[in-house]
């Protein structure tokens, strides 16, 4: 009989924006990391939609210059932000909660971006799958 050992060392922590039945977007701890949020900071993002592929991009204000666009502010406790007004434009499902999983970063633009989880957006067909490999590959 084989076993796999358990490795009980931290796990990366999953980078995700959600949405949920009160209309709030919530950056993960992931999410944060990658932004360089600093625990305890209330921050503003500037958040945008892409309709095609069901993707929220989210871009700090010092990276991504917008005029005439106003950020959106998360508490430094549980970082939340009130989005009924975005939610509503775009459209987002809110009945539950929503996970947008991370996709990647827009290189024209700056945004970090967020997919809808289990949709398969029409520009992923396009786009070279990300290695998620992180130990040794097994020689079949």
């Amino acid at each position: 009989m084989a076993i796999e050992w358990f490795d009980n060392r931290p796990q990366r922590r999953a980078a995700f924006v959600s949405t949920d039945r009160q209309r709030r977007l919530h950056l993960s701890s992931g999410t944060r990391a990658i932004l360089g949020i600093t625990e305890g900071e209330a921050v503003s993002m500037y958040v945008g939609f892409d309709h095609a592929n069901k993707r929220i991009a989210v871009a700090r204000p010092d990276v991504v210059r917008l005029t005439d666009t106003r950020t959106m502010r998360f508490d430094g406790k549980r970082y939340y932000a009130a989005a009924t007004s975005f939610v509503s434009m775009y459209e987002l499902p809110h009945d539950k909660a929503y996970r947008y999983d991370f996709a990647g970063k827009d290189e024209s633009t700056g945004a970090i971006m967020f997919q809808l989880a289990g949709y398969d957006a029409p520009d992923d067909h396009n786009r070279k799958p990300a290695s998620r490999s992180k130990g040794k590959k097994s020689e079949a």
